[in-house]
């Protein structure tokens, strides 16, 4: 009895000498919670009127308010409370324990007639009382405030609804500030200073993934066939209880719910336990001298050092190195890292023992670290562990997936496809993996090529994703994969249940957007398009023919407890015959030239000075991919799109192309000159530059049936076509800038570039 009692008194005591804490406890929650829902209740009503005129308003008006009401209580408890939580929690460890710091004061609170856990035990729950009860006090007063206006509105029987979100508010907000009390604690507990302290806070809540974002950055900077996107951030945020806490707030922000939410909760507690255990501990063993030095648990001190110092070392280097054109040359990472690792180590050691004196105190392991991150960094350099070039044995091999985000119609949200592929013929799949894995042995190469991104998944249920480069040379081997019925049900095909998740779907044939909002309409256009897709997967692929529409599907649906989103962008081509069928069913028909009144069909040049006939007409050769005719005969269209003699000169004016086109969007530059009638004309403008004006309605309709009104989606696959503007000049004046693919512009036209 006299040891509670003794207790009692020691924490009314101490809690007497933090009635400050307690002051801006009391208030800060006062602030972020009913005071802020008072301030967003007025808001509300002052918008939609009074209570009556809301009910007057009824159905889903009333009920959409009614949501309001406990979305914006289970939000901003997490957003307001969470914040002053994070504070009270950093304020408390820190203050709870100040005596610490300071050796009288220590003396003095270590020779009271208690025993060291009973005051450790009472300055800890004091603490957490600081915060908990007026945080607790103020939900309920605004839970009550919220629960009036649901039964003023008629939503009383909703209450157990808003009761359960505001519940699990109170135990993440628990879980958040025990943890960022423990880490301050901790570091109370290894240092003797508020200097010490920080650093370690810093450390311990930061360095784990930091030095996890470090390495994420090396594998990215030096290994050619890492896959940034398969890095999975919802475990590695945990790594660190101080990036676990904004991340676990944002997760209940925005909805999370399930093993998801659940998971992260258990990782925080896990880590509270922890942190919490390893104070109490040092707490017992510290001694009242260590006040006012820097960290006193030698072993600490080093693990400290050491993993700072390596990681400095590493960003040493890489900061040198990125100074440099060449990001592979060493002589300068080497410098970087020797200067990062034994400056910040030396530092870190004059900190920790308060002694400018002491920056080679620990010369051997100064030179361990150096040598660490000099070893590190060689690996990632020479890729000393073989990661581009690993090959497992096919024998060992379960599934290999491929995914070329150039071959696909869609934008990824959240999972990737290949989370979901399933290959059957393992032996050209594993062939293809052993060439991708020989162009990584190769250090040079020159010509077409561009990423493909692979899930390798092993009999021992490890797998492995990478990022290979594909060239040109490799059609043969890897279009049987594109073109697999795998590949096209998962990058092109769409699954017709999410239709009804659909949060938009619209059309554009060439005059502008159509929305559509038929269930019915939409989903027989992509029945359709699925079976256009199947029965012409090379035309796809290759975005053959003329684009006669565009289409927009923009989808909802459940991943990890969460709502994702996908856009979907279906180019319809002439080819597709079943497609089209539909779209004139539903009123819907192809783009004609008599449609847009077009004047003029003008080719543009871009390139000025004073040319003989001879260069305007290779050059024009070089805009528009035309090579020269064999034998003086043939066109355009029965030619390859490529000429290796101009491809310098066509990449040069096509990057010129791209910049208007973000410049310019849909309207076409001014091109000044006179347009005649029934004439194709060689105009020169006045900046020098040329255009070729075609008028005549006969030759109009011949260009036109090759123009797309817009340029398809990811052109720049490597045996994709590419596309050169054209300009429209309606009669009213009006330009409007459509494409044309290269090498398809008949021969006669590059001929008139030289009349």
């Amino acid at each position: 009895m006299t040891s509670k009692n003794l207790f009692f008194k020691a924490m009314k005591e101490d809690m007497r000498h933090k009635l400050w804490m307690a002051a801006l406890s009391v208030l800060g929650n006062f602030l972020a919670l009913p005071v802020g829902y008072m301030v967003w209740r007025s808001e509300v009503l002052k918008n939609c009127g009074d209570v009556e005129r809301i009910l007057t308003q009824g159905g889903n008006y009333l009920q959409h308010i009614l949501e309001d009401i406990i979305g914006f209580c289970a939000g901003y408890v997490i957003a307001g409370g969470g914040l002053v939580a994070i504070v009270l929690a950093v304020i408390t460890g820190l203050g709870g324990f100040r005596y610490v710091f300071h050796r009288n004061m220590a003396d003095t609170y270590h020779s009271l007639p208690i025993r060291r856990n009973m005051l450790y035990a009472v300055g800890y729950i004091n603490g957490i009382l600081i915060w908990i009860i007026p945080f607790i006090i103020n939900l309920l007063v605004m839970f009550f405030m919220a629960w009036r206006l649901l039964g003023q509105l008629g939503g009383g029987g909703r209450i157990w609804e808003l009761a359960a979100e505001m519940f699990l508010d109170i135990l993440v907000l628990l879980v958040i500030y025990l943890l960022v009390y423990h880490v301050v604690l901790l570091s109370v507990m290894l240092s003797g200073n508020v200097l010490n302290t920080m650093f370690s806070i810093l450390l311990l809540g930061f360095g784990a993934i930091g030095l996890y974002g470090l390495f994420i950055a090396y594998f990215d900077a030096y290994l050619g066939t890492y896959s940034s996107q398969a890095v999975d951030i919802s475990l590695a945020a945990y790594i660190s209880p101080l990036s676990a806490v904004p991340y676990l707030l944002v997760m209940k922000f925005d909805g999370v719910r399930g093993w998801y939410l659940w998971r992260g909760i258990l990782f925080c507690v896990v880590q509270v336990i922890l942190f919490g255990v390893a104070s109490r501990r040092l707490y017992r063993r510290r001694a009242s001298e260590v006040a006012e030095q820097g960290i006193w648990n030698k072993r600490t001190a080093s693990v400290f050092r050491i993993l700072t110092g390596t990681a400095a070392g590493m960003a040493g280097w890489a900061f040198f190195v990125l100074l440099l054109s060449d990001s592979r040359a060493a002589g300068w990472g080497i410098f970087g890292a020797v200067l990062g690792a034994a400056g910040v180590f030396g530092v870190l050691d004059i900190m920790f023992e308060m002694d400018f004196k002491a920056f080679f105190a620990h010369k051997k392991q100064m030179a361990g670290t150096v040598g660490a991150a000099l070893l590190i960094c060689f690996a990632f350099l020479g890729d000393w562990f073989g990661y581009d070039t690993y090959l497992p044995a096919s024998d060992k091999i379960a599934a290999i997936s491929v995914y070329d985000a150039c071959f696909s119609n869609r934008f990824y949200f959240g999972s990737y496809p290949m989370e979901e592929m399933h290959y059957q013929d393992q032996e050209s799949l594993y062939a293809f993996l052993t060439r991708m894995t020989e162009h990584e042995r190769v250090d040079d190469r020159n010509g077409e090529h561009e990423r493909v991104a692979v899930k390798v998944t092993l009999n021992s249920g490890r797998s492995y994703d990478r990022n290979y480069w594909i060239w040109e040379e490799d059609q043969e081997l890897v279009w049987p994969i594109f073109t697999s019925g795998e590949y096209m049900e998962y990058a092109y095909l769409i699954d017709e249940e999410r239709i009804s998740n659909q949060n938009e779907f619209r059309l554009n044939l060439g005059t502008g957007w159509h929305l559509l909002q038929d269930e019915q309409t939409v989903a027989a256009i992509v029945r359709a398009y699925n079976r256009d897709v199947l029965e012409n997967p090379d035309a796809v692929l290759l975005r053959q023919g003329r684009l006669e529409a565009v289409a927009e599907l923009a989808v909802s649906y459940e991943e990890k407890g969460d709502r994702r989103g996908q856009d979907i962008t279906m180019e319809i081509f002439d080819f597709m015959v079943h497609t089209r069928e539909v779209l004139r069913e539903a009123g819907f028909r192809s783009l004609e030239l008599a449609d847009l009144e077009v004047e003029a069909i003008v080719l543009p040049f871009d390139h000025g000075g004073n040319l003989t006939a001879e260069e305007r007409v290779a050059l024009a050769r070089d805009v528009y991919g035309i090579p020269e005719p064999s034998g003086g005969k043939g066109s355009g269209q029965d030619m390859p799109k490529d000429s290796g003699d101009v491809g310098n000169t066509r990449d040069r004016l096509t990057d010129q192309n791209t910049q208007k086109e973000n410049e310019e969007g849909e309207n076409a530059e001014e091109l000044p000159g006179t347009v005649q009638p029934g004439a194709v004309l060689d105009t020169k403008a006045d900046d020098g530059k040329h255009a070729l004006y075609i008028t005549d309605p006969a030759e109009m309709e011949e260009v036109f049936r090759l123009l797309h009104f817009e340029m398809p989606m990811s052109p720049r696959g490597i045996w994709g076509n590419e596309y050169a503007r054209v300009v429209l000049i309606k009669s009213d004046g009006y330009r409007q800038e459509w494409f044309i693919p290269m090498g398809t512009l008949p021969e006669k036209y590059i001929v008139r570039f030289g009349e």
